[in-house]
């Protein structure tokens, strides 16, 4: 059977095609995977306990992106957190306006000199993109 519009929107399916990567700020992006999930402002609201004002403020940039408790009951009542693309931009985007590492960092780098040591050395020999791109997918192969 043929899910209709109005199928999606009643059980919020996610419309990946809907949701704009390329969007560089944090409240734009939030507001493109809510709407490509099909959930009002007012639907949000009750999902995240706080009020539209708030969350309508997120999204238009006049309010800072939520702290990682925040950030993680959005991503979880949005249902992306199998979306690691998703997931990964909400917190980088949160995390540069903020001007701070990425919550869902802090704790792998920290839990280990080793990790710290590897940001240090690509740091230290001035690693160009493309270097580190290509870091990238030989961690990505293993």
């Amino acid at each position: 059977m043929l899910k209709t519009r109005d199928d999606s929107e009643t059980k919020n399916e996610l419309n990946i095609e809907k949701v704009d990567f390329t969007l560089q700020s944090f409240g734009k992006f939030l507001r493109s995977v809510r709407e490509a999930r099909c959930i009002s402002l007012r639907d949000f609201e009750d999902r995240v306990h706080k009020t539209r004002a708030y969350l309508s403020d997120i999204e238009r940039g006049k309010n800072k992106p939520p702290d990682q408790v925040l950030l993680d009951l959005m991503i979880s009542q949005l249902n992306v957190s199998h979306y690691p693309k998703i997931v990964n931009q909400l917190y980088d985007l949160a995390a540069v306006e903020r001007n701070a590492v990425p919550d869902d960092l802090k704790a792998w780098i920290m839990a280990d000199a080793t990790n710290r040591a590897l940001l240090r050395e690509c740091r230290d020999k001035k690693l160009t993109s493309t270097q580190v791109t290509g870091l990238l997918k030989i961690v990505e192969g293993m």
